[in-house]
């Protein structure tokens, strides 16, 4: 487990979202696959 700056964590995962297409309530990722993200609904 590692602590990281929330800044940092945010903008990694709006990168990881800008890449996932969504299908129906989950998500795809080219890399990480299926995966699902609660109350992300694409707010940035």
């Amino acid at each position: 487990m590692k602590i990281v700056f929330k800044e940092d964590f945010i903008s990694a995962f709006r990168l990881m979202m800008s890449e996932a297409e969504k299908r129906g309530t989950r998500w795809t990722h080219p890399k990480m696959g299926i995966f699902q993200v609660i109350g992300w609904e694409g707010k940035q």
